[in-house]
């Protein structure tokens, strides 16, 4: 496609629009904010439901970012962010919580570095 404009991935445009819009009103409305990280732990915790719809809108990128790939021929292999999920061990929360390095902040739990 040399000597031609770049050509235009308008799913990508779209959910940049949406990620935006998301962030904004996560940040400014506390019971959206609530809900989304109530989404996000069922999805980490595999809830059937939020399985599909992440794979959704991971179908939607794939596609977009297939075509450049392709144009660049690159072949990768898809890992996700979950990918080490069922290898973590279950956390040692009780030693951890002993030593003052989880606190719970909101509806998570930080786990603090100490600093030598």
């Amino acid at each position: 496609m040399r000597g031609q404009n770049a050509p235009v991935f308008p799913t990508q445009i779209c959910k940049g629009v949406v990620d935006r819009a998301s962030k904004e009103r996560f940040d400014a409305d506390p019971e959206f904010k609530a809900r989304a990280r109530a989404a996000v732990t069922r999805l980490q915790a595999g809830d059937p439901d939020f399985i599909r719809a992440w794979q959704l809108l991971c179908d939607i990128s794939r596609k977009d970012f297939e075509a450049i790939y392709s144009r660049l021929d690159i072949r990768i292999q898809e890992r996700g962010e979950s990918y080490y999920n069922p290898m973590l061990q279950a956390r040692p929360s009780r030693s951890l919580s002993v030593d003052a390095l989880l606190a719970p902040i909101d509806a998570t739990t930080v786990m603090h570095r100490r600093w030598r």
